[in-house]
């Protein structure tokens, strides 16, 4: 068992002379401790500052010659400005997914809770973790049909029943995501024509399909993150695309995704998959926002153009003029 190891709190005025100790630049302190209260040393500091930093032959950390405070803060306030972008993109699909799988649901099986939640409805798939099961999914709706948030509580206690347009907006995305899973083949596939704008017959692909959940679990992985005030703009989502050769082959003939042979998880890659979804701010909003700011930051500090680049998998169309 390791031995416990206490961090020591340090005052802002501490902070700073450690920066400084560490050859990190100030233009303006004050500016620096009012930065370093409002966010705090280990969100600005530790968050952002690996891009700068180097360690020496005895493993010491410095940072590199010519960096400033207000660099890291601006790399901080970019990545601010595209995690804002990335919830409101993602708060968005979550409203176009419960629209559509509302409608969806209650085109086939009716709007009769009794009826559209019954099990044989769906198709059971394995899953690693029980807690996302069919079972257990279906159990966390019922829980919901059961709660008193409005309008769920207003409709069960007026109508003795929940309609799938009302029920839905109860479920978190990741119920969400997952019940989508759980459809049958040819719900899916109307999901798919909906959603893509794509012919039945390219919806009834297995790439296809595999595609349009791989990018939902992205999707999710970003939403969580950007939720909890994650670092985003090189944020690794755990869900990666699950697309073998003879699924990329067969999506290469229908659709136009230069990603789908990407190996490293991005946010170019996040642009690509939403762009495919009828519903272009989706992936417009969150692409502007990091345009906007790569533009503001690197024309303060146009030697990170390559490092953003990079690090986001985007390549920008920016007249930069780089330090000497």
């Amino acid at each position: 068992m390791c031995n416990k190891i206490i961090a020591e709190f340090t005052t802002i005025d501490e902070q700073i002379e450690i920066l400084k100790r560490r050859h990190l630049l100030f233009l303006d302190e004050k500016l620096a401790r009012d930065s370093l209260q409002a966010y705090g040393y280990y969100t600005l500091i530790n968050g952002y500052k690996e891009p700068y930093v180097y360690l020496d032959e005895d493993g010491n950390e410095f940072y590199k010659e010519g960096t400033y405070f207000e660099q890291i803060c601006s790399l901080f306030n970019l990545d601010a400005e595209l995690r804002y972008a990335v919830l409101t993109s993602m708060l968005a699909l979550e409203d176009h997914l419960r629209s559509v799988t509302s409608y969806v649901i209650g085109e086939h099986f009716g709007s009769d809770d009794s009826v559209y939640l019954n099990r044989e409805n769906y198709k059971d798939r394995p899953v690693s973790n029980k807690n996302f099961s069919l079972d257990s999914i279906l159990d966390t709706m019922q829980h919901t049909l059961r709660s008193n948030r409005e309008p769920i509580l207003y409709h069960r206690q007026h109508y003795n029943n929940v309609p799938p347009w009302i029920l839905v907006k109860g479920l978190y995305m990741n119920t969400l995501v997952n019940f989508i899973r759980f459809q049958k083949k040819y719900v899916k596939e109307e999901m798919l024509h909906i959603i893509y704008g794509i012919s039945p017959e390219v919806a009834a692909l297995d790439s296809v399909k595999e595609l349009f959940m791989s990018t939902l679990f992205i999707s999710l992985d970003y939403r969580n993150m950007a939720a909890h005030g994650g670092r985003t703009y090189n944020f690794a989502p755990h869900s990666k695309l699950r697309l073998n050769n003879s699924l990329i082959k067969e999506l290469s003939t229908v659709l136009d995704c230069p990603v789908l042979t990407q190996k490293t998880c991005n946010i170019n890659q996040l642009f690509y998959l939403l762009r495919l979804f009828r519903l272009e701010p989706l992936h417009l909003n969150m692409l502007t926002a990091l345009e906007k700011e790569v533009s503001r930051h690197c024309t303060l500090f146009p030697n990170d153009i390559h490092y953003i680049q990079d690090a986001t998998g985007v390549l920008f169309d920016l007249e930069i003029t780089e330090d000497k």
